[in-house]
Parts: structure tokens; sequence; C-alpha cells
């Protein structure tokens, strides 16, 4: 996947790199998102890559449990447009 986005956005590691949903979607600016399961907690957005991967993929303690439901990652990338069902169905018209 990284090699699709042009930079090392995920982490790669020879074990478990995750314990939480993440979801990489297209944007018309790259950032970050981070959704923690306290819905009181309000969600943490922002630009730097490194703070996101700090918080959202911890090296210590990978498997415990940090109270983040998602890590949403948005990007300006072709690839992650998805296509409407309107224009879906216009273009099977055809």
């Amino acid at each position: 996947m990284n090699l699709l986005f042009g930079e090392d956005i995920l982490p790669v590691y020879s074990g478990s790199c995750t314990t939480m949903i993440t979801t990489v979607r297209y944007g018309k600016r790259r950032y970050f998102k981070i959704v923690y399961t306290d819905t009181s907690r309000a969600d943490y957005l922002t630009e730097d890559l490194e703070e996101f991967q700090r918080i959202a993929f911890p090296k210590k303690d990978r498997e415990k449990d940090h109270g983040i439901k998602e890590a949403r990652v948005y990007l300006p990338v072709d690839l992650l447009k998805v296509q409407t069902s309107s224009t879906h169905n216009e273009s099977n018209k055809k």
C-alpha cells in the first residue's frame, strides 16, 4: 500500500502492525484523523505524519488498547476516488 501512496504512511513490521481499524480514503489534501473509542473525546486531526504514526501506531505495547477506535488516512491519490452509484449507472447505460 505504501508504494501506491509514494511514502511510508502505514506501519510495516514483521509482527502485528495495528490493533484497530485503519482506513485510507481520498482527500483533497493529506491529513490524518484518529477516532477514539470514548465518544466524549474529540477526534484528533493532524497533517503531521510522524505525529499521527506516533499516536496511532505506537512502537511499544502495540497489542495494548490505547483507546483508539479507528485511524483514518486521507490522501489526494486518484486511485482512492470512489465512483458514485449515479455515475456508475450512467456509464452502464452506454
